[in-house]
């Protein structure tokens, strides 16, 4: 039966949500944390920096074919084994990793990494929906969405400590080793087996495919990575070449708003829950939008302000916009949705906005591309009307 109907309550399941996460987290780590590790591996191996840099064009590929994957695994194998398994393979594709020493074997690990991390996303967003009551999903998720944003900040911090007495290679062998035992410890519990996917059939596929509310949050997903992982991604470049800022400030502004974003995905599920989730789905991407062009507008001694306003807001939208996901699927192809939903939005908002912005500061400016991008998410407001938020879709 779906947990919209009969569920557990978040204390009660609290074993089992703390292990999700605590896998989602190494997940996240696994990827985010190999960034600092990078000017280490190019000079021991002598590679370029296109070679480099490359090298998370492959864990992307990967975790793009590692989610569309996970619906035909989680079918055979239960939610409960495929996100085991994604953490020990994760883990095995670490260790690996530590012992890589040339350019093939590193871009073959960093797919298989990839491909290992994205079997997680799809199973652990079906079976924590399965576990806790109707009710308390946009708490459950928002406690998952924690995971990457406590990735972000952990993964420097983490690079420093290790690096000041070990190589890249101890560091990412440890990654590994901590995944692995996460995964192995996660695969006993035997009260989550029955939890499983549903076969992603033609018929299936155009059933979702067809459904406008599907269609809706892929264009909200991508558009939330847009403003969250895209403007990210090209912040530094904007700050410090077009506001002329010290790249170390550059650092430290955007490390300051990821911290004041940290607990935010919690706040939002909390809302959810007590308020009504599409009147906080507006509120989030309202605010989103407006910070946004905030930042692409005001004077420099305003982009402190701006930037955490705009990492606070943008962060708000992902457990909000699972649970609607949830919502309006069934708890057998609630999976399938997320497989399906986060690629596409993900090659959107992650792939191709950072890109337009940087020919839009090509063209000219900047600001003019990250303005376009908060207004273009404004415009997205109109489609929350037609999402059946609070009704089970099958």
């Amino acid at each position: 039966m779906d947990s919209a109907t009969k569920g557990g309550t978040i204390h009660s399941e609290a074993g089992a949500i703390c292990f999700i996460f605590t896998i989602f987290f190494l997940n996240m780590l696994s990827r985010l944390g190999l960034a600092p590790f990078l000017p280490g591996i190019e000079n021991e191996l002598s590679l370029t920096h296109t070679d480099t840099g490359a090298l998370f064009l492959f864990i992307s590929m990967g975790y793009g074919i590692g989610l569309f994957c996970s619906t035909i695994i989680s079918a055979h194998l239960s939610h409960h084994r495929q996100i085991a398994s994604s953490a020990i393979a994760v883990g095995v594709s670490l260790l690996l990793l530590s012992f890589s020493n040339n350019i093939w074997t590193l871009r073959l690990l960093f797919t298989v990494l990839g491909f290992s991390g994205g079997l997680c996303l799809p199973s652990s967003v079906a079976i924590l929906t399965s576990l806790v009551r109707y009710q308390d999903w946009g708490k459950v998720l928002a406690i998952q969405q924690l995971a990457p944003n406590l990735a972000y900040i952990c993964s420097p911090l983490f690079a420093n400590i290790i690096l000041n007495n070990f190589s890249w290679r101890f560091a990412v062998a440890a990654y590994g080793i901590a995944s692995i035992l996460v995964g192995g410890i996660f695969f006993l519990f035997n009260n989550l087996s029955g939890y499983y996917g549903e076969t992603p059939s033609l018929k299936l596929i155009r059933h979702l495919a067809l459904k406008p509310p599907f269609l809706i949050m892929i264009i909200l997903f991508s558009m939330a990575l847009g403003v969250n992982q895209g403007f990210f991604s090209i912040a530094p470049l904007y700050l410090t070449v077009e506001r002329q800022l010290e790249s170390g400030f550059t650092n430290q502004l955007l490390t300051i708003s990821r911290i004041f974003a940290f607990g935010m995905p919690l706040v939002a599920g909390w809302a959810s829950d007590k308020y009504g989730l599409k009147k906080i789905l507006y509120i989030a991407m309202s605010a989103s939008s407006l910070a946004t062009i905030l930042v692409a507008v005001v004077p420099v001694g305003w982009l402190c302000p701006g930037l955490i306003l705009q990492a606070v807001a943008s962060v708000c939208f992902f457990p909000l916009g699972f649970a609607v996901l949830s919502h309006i699927t069934s708890q057998q192809n609630r999976n399938i949705a997320v497989a399906f939903t986060i690629p596409f939005s993900h090659l959107i908002g992650v792939g191709i906005v950072p890109t337009l912005i940087g020919f839009s500061g090509d063209a000219g400016s900047f600001g003019w591309g990250i303005g376009a991008l908060g207004a273009i998410t404004a415009i997205g407001l109109l489609l929350l009307r037609y999402l059946p938020v609070g009704k089970e879709k099958g």
